[in-house]
């Protein structure tokens, strides 16, 4: 799942409750939760998985590849999208 389509999942799921008080609170208090127990240095410091050169190696092949196929979006195009997106909300 790309991070547009996570992002449009998410605000999906959390627009179809939008009449729903109790739930929208309960969200709400979550949201708070969840952006006050991690913060960016946390979530960096976790996801801090040293990668072997081969896998680096790979991971740019990988990259390089899409790129010369024209198979990468890039973030205007996907910002966009999602700025479409919510347009329709």
């Amino acid at each position: 799942m790309t991070t547009f389509e996570l992002k449009r999942s998410i605000l999906q799921d959390i627009n179809a409750l939008m009449d729903d008080e109790a739930a929208m609170r309960r969200i709400s208090r979550y949201i708070r939760r969840l952006r006050n127990s991690t913060s960016t240095k946390d979530v960096a410091h976790e996801d801090m998985i040293p990668y072997t050169m081969n896998e680096l190696h790979e991971r740019i092949d990988k990259a390089e590849k899409a790129i010369i196929e024209r198979n990468v979006i890039d973030s205007e195009t996907e910002d966009a999208k999602l700025a479409d997106f919510m347009r329709t909300l």
